[in-house]
Formats: C-alpha cells, sequence, structure tokens
C-alpha cells in the first residue's frame, strides 16, 4: 500500500504473502495464500499442501475455503485426510484414510459437521462408510 504523510513523506508498506495452498496444474503448481491471492504458477512448490480444484473452478476463494476446511478439522480428521478439493466455496469434500468421501459443504458451522461427521463415522456398518455428507450437519447423510 502506498500513501502520503504530507508535507514531504511518501509512505510504502508491503507485506510479503507466503503460499499456503496449492494446485495442480498444466506446468507446475498454481499457488494461493491463505486469503486466497493469486501467487502465481510454479514448477514446484515444496511444503505447500494440495488441493484438487476443477480448472473451470480455479479462483482463489474456492481455494481459501477448502483451506479454511482443512484448518477446521479435529486433529483425529486431519490426520487420516488424503485428499482435499472444492469445486466453489460452498463445495469442499475430502477423502480420508480407508476411502470415505466427505462432503462438507462451505466453511461454515465446522463444529457442528464435525460432530455429524464424528456420529456418521461410528453409525457406518463395520465402522466403514463409501460418502458421508455433513454440508447440513442437521440432517447428515451416510451410505
Amino acid at each position: 500500500s502506498v500513501g502520503a504523510r504530507w508535507p514531504h513523506t511518501l509512505v510504502v508498506r508491503v507485506v510479503e504473502r507466503t503460499p499456503a495452498v496449492g494446485v495442480r496444474v498444466p506446468g507446475g503448481v498454481h499457488v494461493f495464500d491463505a486469503t486466497g491471492a493469486d501467487l502465481g504458477v510454479r514448477l514446484v512448490a515444496p511444503g505447500v499442501p494440495l488441493v484438487t480444484v476443477p480448472a473451470r473452478s480455479l479462483r482463489g476463494a474456492t481455494v481459501a475455503a477448502a483451506l479454511r476446511v482443512r484448518d477446521s478439522l479435529p486433529p483425529s480428521v486431519r490426520a487420516d485426510l488424503v485428499q482435499l478439493g472444492a469445486a466453489t466455496p460452498d463445495d469442499v469434500w475430502f477423502v480420508l484414510r480407508g476411502g470415505t468421501r466427505v462432503r462438507w459443504g462451505s466453511a461454515d458451522a465446522a463444529a457442528d459437521k464435525a460432530a455429524a461427521l464424528a456420529a456418521m463415522r461410528a453409525a457406518a456398518p463395520h465402522g466403514r462408510a463409501r460418502a458421508i455428507d455433513v454440508s447440513a450437519p442437521d440432517a447428515p447423510a451416510v451410505s
């Protein structure tokens, strides 16, 4: 940002953005910061977690929503996370170790969704579920 302090001072403030998440694209990794600001494409992005986002949906808001969901997950769920993705900011999903696909929806109501996810995982036959939908935590579903 640039500002002026009259009569003789120009103030320039530079804040470095750090990569927080990336999306594989042809030619490398499209990198975004935690707010969804586009940091461009890099050949490699070591240490940056990857999110699956369709090319038509590759926007900062979509990637930032997926990152917010990941950060809001309970540690036990995050430890089982093997893939994270989003089609829109309101359609975030992830896959857990064992293959269960979870439709989370938006980043809102994370505590309610985490409680619904725990209940659905416990209710699944033999503790295994192919798909769990907690996008509406008051009416979760498991299959």
